[in-house]
């Protein structure tokens, strides 16, 4: 096959999902990841609504089988940072950690990154899968958030990891996630719903507050915040983001996936968007 003439930005499951379509119609493309392969489904405690696994996959058990998928087709990721994308000429110019790749189509399938607490970055880890390859048992943990990530954190850190307790620091009175999922947080025993706490401070332990009147510290071991997400778009250049909706139009840039889902960020979603759009640059190009 000739060289790639396709750029795919994140081998989360959108990403990967579009080069497996794409290769099944005869065309390679250029698949980069920053980190790991996954995105945020390396996260996730249990996938049930990705259909076929009748209980259910964890998140971690369903990457591998991404992982398998891609190596089945012979479709090996480009492990490198992405510094800087640009357009002109024709074509995508993309800037790698040492490297200048071009590309006529770009997909960007690059997902979110989360909000960070300010002044207390240093701190906290905002993504399970990030955590230090180590034994957990017996240790405490604080998820601050409340919404579906922030319960789903707390049952993988239980059933997964081990934790002897994690706590849940809700700045609100009710939890923005799933009743399912609150109610199997409860039903663990470990995991404490705290509600109408706001995180102020974070050293060794987390100081939190009611009221002006009624401050106290929570100590826990490790922290994580799940305080929601946004698009991870920094990687392109200002005039590329603002031509974006004409190359959109021309079909030669895609968003896929979490970048441009919002709160819809369901790996069954991810998935179809990154094969409806292998199939569009197919029927378009070729």
């Amino acid at each position: 096959m000739n060289k790639p003439k396709i750029a795919i930005i994140g081998a989360g499951p959108s990403g990967i999902a579009c080069a497996i379509q794409l290769k099944r119609c005869g065309i390679e493309s250029f698949l980069f990841e920053k980190n790991k392969v996954g995105g945020l489904l390396r996260n996730a405690n249990l996938v049930e609504n990705y259909l076929g696994f009748e209980s259910g996959i964890s998140g971690q058990d369903l990457v591998e089988k991404f992982k398998k998928n891609l190596e089945n087709l012979e479709i090996e990721p480009i492990f490198t940072e992405i510094k800087k994308v640009s357009f002109s000429e024709g074509n995508f110019h993309i800037f790698a950690d040492n490297t200048l790749y071009t590309s006529e189509i770009l997909v960007v399938a690059s997902g979110t990154q989360p909000k960070m607490l300010d002044n207390l970055q240093d701190k906290v880890f905002h993504e399970i899968a990030d955590l230090p390859k180590k034994n957990y048992s017996g240790k405490k943990f604080a998820v601050i958030g409340a919404g579906d990530a922030a319960f789903d954190y707390a049952l993988n850190l239980v059933n997964n990891y081990d934790a002897l307790e994690v706590l849940i620091l809700n700045r609100r009175n009710k939890a923005k996630c799933l009743p399912l999922l609150e109610k199997r947080a409860k039903e663990t025993g470990k995991v404490k719903h705290l509600k109408n706490i706001r995180v102020t401070n974070i050293e060794k332990t987390v100081l939190s507050y009611i009221s002006e009147e009624n401050s106290f510290n929570i100590d826990a071991d490790y922290i994580i915040s799940a305080i929601g997400r946004e698009p991870c778009l920094g990687f392109l250049d200002d005039k590329l983001l603002k031509d974006s909706t004409l190359l959109q139009k021309k079909e030669l840039l895609y968003f896929i996936g979490d970048v441009k889902n919002e709160n819809y960020r369901q790996t069954s979603i991810a998935c179809g968007d990154g094969i409806k759009t292998a199939m569009k640059i197919h029927n378009t190009n070729y």
